[in-house]
């Protein structure tokens, strides 16, 4: 008799988290991972968060959530800065000097000189540092659809304290 299972021998794993509710929650960051897609042929950094307060009522303290960012998607690279921006405390992210403003704060942090690219590469290390330091933001969840009508959430992060 074959195992039932054996189909589930060499199978691709990938981890996929609740996406963020509507509503603007204050979050803990608990780890920021780079996962790589064979299937779509990409990486995509996530942040995953723990909702610690909600404006939306159907939100359970304690839930924990994620979003995903492909480094080749369009939007992907902007919505990283964004979420790199908040964790440093910037509020306008558009600044032409914000990812020289995030490298200084991050190497304060480490006491290290880093450059931009790698404090991200830092936040996806073992070390989990943002993890580990328990940073809170902010964020706006708000449900959306693209032009070619996929639903999908925007998520807005914002610094716990602005610059």
């Amino acid at each position: 008799m074959t195992n039932p299972f054996a189909v589930v021998t060499g199978a691709k794993v990938s981890k996929t988290g609740n996406k963020f509710p509507e509503g603007t929650h204050r979050v803990v960051v608990k780890a920021c991972k780079l996962v790589e897609s064979t299937q779509q042929n990409t990486k995509y950094f996530i942040p995953e968060c723990q909702i610690m307060e909600s404006d939306n009522p159907s939100v359970r303290v304690g839930m924990e959530c994620s979003d995903s960012y492909g480094l080749n998607h369009q939007m992907g690279p902007a919505n990283i800065k964004k979420f790199a921006a908040a964790v440093c405390g910037i509020s306008d992210p558009a600044n032409d000097d914000a990812e020289d403003r995030i490298a200084a704060y991050w190497s304060k942090v480490r006491a290290v000189e880093m450059n931009f690219p790698d404090v991200l590469l830092d936040w996806v290390s073992g070390d989990n540092p943002l993890g580990v330091l328990e940073v809170e933001l902010w964020l706006k969840a708000e449900s959306r659809t693209s032009q070619e009508g996929r639903a999908y959430v925007l998520v807005n992060w914002q610094p716990r304290d602005t610059d």
